[in-house]
């Protein structure tokens, strides 16, 4: 699914973004705050949503190459954050959503979650 339509699905805002958000592909969702989680789950088309807006959860997208990040419940980051996403390539978009809402919203869209099978919860829940 392109960032553009996911942008639209989450009532979100793009911060920080490429000049063709459409552009943007993303294939599966990880939501948490805990780093360690994004780095076991998150990847290439990875959208994280969080409610953690430093700099270090910048750095563990470019790590696991994750090309987006949503921030929930209008959580602004500060400017050094923006700037370094911005300098990453890291789109980073804000959600009035809390993340609970914005899982569900993009689940029903199509997405699924990043976490896959035999994944530190034994898989994800087909509904």
């Amino acid at each position: 699914m392109d960032l553009l339509s996911i942008i639209n699905i989450l009532d979100a805002e793009a911060i920080a973004a490429p000049p063709r958000p459409g552009l943007v592909q993303i294939g599966s969702v990880f939501v948490g705050d805990l780093m360690s989680d994004v780095l076991s789950h998150a990847g290439p088309d990875t959208l994280i949503v969080t409610a953690l807006c430093t700099s270090q959860l910048v750095r563990v997208a470019e790590v696991v190459d994750a090309p987006a990040v949503c921030f929930v419940q209008n959580k602004m980051p500060q400017q050094s954050v923006l700037e370094l996403a911005r300098s990453k390539g890291i789109v980073i978009i804000v959600t009035p959503y809390c993340a609970y809402q914005s899982s569900a919203l993009l689940y029903r869209a199509g997405l699924h979650s990043a976490v896959r099978p035999g994944g530190y919860n034994g898989g994800y829940l087909e509904i």
